[in-house]
C-alpha cells in the first residue's frame, strides 16, 4: 500500500494538472512567470518596504515573514494580472489546441513538484525532519522525487543561497 503522502501529493498533482488544462499552456506559462515575479520582487524590493513592514507584528523579530509577506501579496497582483492576459489570449485558435492545453498542465504539475521541493527544502534549513512528521515517509514516491530534483538540479544549494541572501537583507533591514 502507498505512503499516505504520496496518496495526497498525487491528488493534489492531479488536481494542479487539471487545472493547468483548464488555464492552458500560456496560462500554466504565465502562473510561471508571477511565481518567478514575485520572488524576484521580494528580493530586490522588500528592503524598500522596511518602513511598512516594521509596522507588522512580528517583522522585526522573524525578518523572514517580511519577505514572506511580499512575496504572497506580489503573487497575488501578478498572478490577477496574469489571469487576465491568459483569459484575453485563451480565446486565440492558436492557444486553444489540446495539445497545448495537455503542455499546460504538464508544466504546472512540473511548478507542483519544484514547489514541494522547495518546502522540503525550507523545512530541512531549519532543522525539521520530515520523516519524524509524516509515517512512512522515507519508503514514499515523494521522497524519490524530491531526491532526484535535489540532487539533479541541486535545488538544496540555491535555495540555502536564497535564504542566506534573505538573512542577510533583513539584517539590513532592521
Amino acid at each position: 500500500m502507498l505512503p499516505l503522502i504520496d496518496i495526497f501529493l498525487g491528488i493534489m498533482a492531479l488536481a494542479v494538472f487539471a487545472r493547468g488544462v483548464f488555464r492552458g499552456f500560456i496560462g500554466a506559462l504565465l502562473s510561471l512567470f508571477s511565481i518567478v515575479g514575485s520572488i524576484i520582487i521580494s528580493m530586490y524590493y522588500t528592503q524598500d518596504l522596511g518602513g511598512l513592514l516594521s509596522k507588522i507584528p512580528f517583522v522585526g523579530s522573524y525578518p523572514l515573514i517580511g519577505f514572506a509577506i511580499v512575496i504572497i501579496v506580489s503573487f497575488l497582483i501578478l498572478n490577477f494580472a496574469a489571469g487576465l492576459i491568459g483569459s484575453a489570449l485563451s480565446s486565440l485558435p492558436l492557444f486553444n489546441n489540446i495539445l497545448l492545453r495537455l503542455l499546460g498542465g504538464v508544466l504546472m504539475v512540473m511548478i507542483f513538484v519544484v514547489a514541494v521541493t522547495a518546502v522540503y527544502s525550507l523545512l530541512q534549513e531549519n532543522n525539521i525532519n520530515i520523516s519524524e512528521l509524516v509515517p512512512r515517509y522515507d519508503e514514499s514516491y515523494t521522497k524519490q522525487v524530491i531526491d532526484y530534483i535535489n540532487n539533479g538540479l541541486q535545488f538544496h544549494t540555491y535555495l540555502h543561497e536564497l535564504v542566506e541572501s534573505f538573512k542577510q537583507r533583513a539584517a539590513t533591514m532592521q
